[in-house]
């Protein structure tokens, strides 16, 4: 997922549905000379993340505990996002995205097959370019019979692109 990012030093992300804080503290990792901003409902995954915060000694981060939609309003500018818990709210995240003007790299994992659809749609879409997807698996053993064979498991596909300059040509 920080791959499929492709963060800068100086990167502003925005992980919305920040979880434990896996993303949120690789990214930070990788953006010491700019912000990552961890957006999470869940007030125990809340803590989580600042639990790893304090681990890692990250100082570059800001948890936000709250509704996506809701906190975004308030939020920098992003050069990055990452959505990982977006769940119904996807599209209109996707669309405030687009709304922010070109060169914003919009990330999404998933696994489930209605994210997978809504992203894929939304981001080969007209709002955005360079539309990208990697599935990772991972399998593990498990004996069938006398044989052993590699049992996949949850498959996550990550889906990016960025978002397109709409304003270009609207002067005509």
């Amino acid at each position: 997922i920080v791959d499929a990012l492709a963060l800068e030093p100086s990167s502003v992300l925005w992980d919305l549905g920040a979880g434990t804080g896996s993303v949120t503290v690789a990214a930070a990792m990788q953006c010491r000379a700019g912000a990552v901003i961890a957006v999470e409902r869940n007030k125990e995954a809340a803590g989580l993340v600042r639990d790893n915060l304090r681990k890692f000694h990250l100082h570059n981060v800001t948890v936000v505990e709250g509704d996506a939609l809701e906190a975004i309003k308030s939020l920098p500018k992003p050069t990055h996002i990452f959505i990982g818990g977006g769940g119904n709210k996807l599209p209109e995240i996707a669309n405030l995205a687009a709304g922010l003007g070109g060169g914003v790299r919009v990330t999404v994992a998933a696994v489930t097959l209605k994210t997978y659809s809504l992203a894929s749609e939304i981001l080969s879409g007209n709002s955005f370019d360079g539309f990208e997807a990697e599935q990772i698996a991972v399998s593990r053993t498990k004996k069938i019979g006398g044989s052993v064979i590699m049992a996949a498991q949850n498959p996550v596909t990550v889906f990016s692109a960025v978002t397109r300059d709409n304003t270009k040509g609207a002067e005509r």
